[in-house]
């Protein structure tokens, strides 16, 4: 009888120790993926470092280059819209250019604290400085049309959405 007594302890013992491997394993899981998102995610620099490589892709610059054209066709004079393939060479030039990825990282660095402190679906970058940079841009490829461009345009807000590319695209940046 002590036989099946000290049978049935060891089953509960194999059992508990089953059970404390599992659990450590589980929170050795949890840590790693904590430790990650607090270096790559949490952290401001980090964050800002991955949006900023984020722009070296053709696909983000275009994503980004369509509303900033809009917005300043929309508050520009109407033959704005005839300087729409100019206006778009010259954002998508400066969307790569170093003056633009510095005011770029400082908004995205602002944009960081907001972004954990809501629940917003979208993030939404506010560039006030940037129509300076375009417009000087701008004025390179054509004197013209920069001109044409208000110098006190509203800043553009750009809107990226979950069902944007560039979602995907900034995700693929953080890997």
């Amino acid at each position: 009888m002590t036989d099946d007594a000290s049978g049935g302890e060891g089953a509960q013992r194999r059992g508990w120790s089953l059970a404390l491997a599992a659990l450590g394993a589980t929170f050795l899981l949890l840590g790693t993926v904590l430790l990650y998102a607090r270096a790559e995610i949490f952290d401001s620099d980090n964050f800002a470092d991955h949006a900023q490589s984020a722009l070296d892709d053709e696909r983000v610059r275009a994503a980004l280059t369509v509303p900033i054209v809009d917005t300043i066709i929309e508050q520009g004079p109407a033959d704005l819209i005839n300087a729409e393939p100019v206006l778009e060479a010259g954002i998508s030039g400066v969307l790569g250019s170093a003056p633009f990825e510095s005011l770029f990282r400082t908004a995205v660095r602002k944009a960081h604290s907001a972004l954990f402190s809501q629940d917003a679906e979208t993030l939404v970058l506010a560039l006030a400085d940037a129509g300076i940079v375009v417009i000087e841009a701008v004025r390179a490829i054509s004197p013209e049309t920069a001109q044409d461009i208000p110098t006190d345009l509203e800043p553009a807000l750009v809107e990226i959405s979950e069902s944007d590319a560039v979602i995907g695209i900034a995700g693929a940046a953080e890997d």
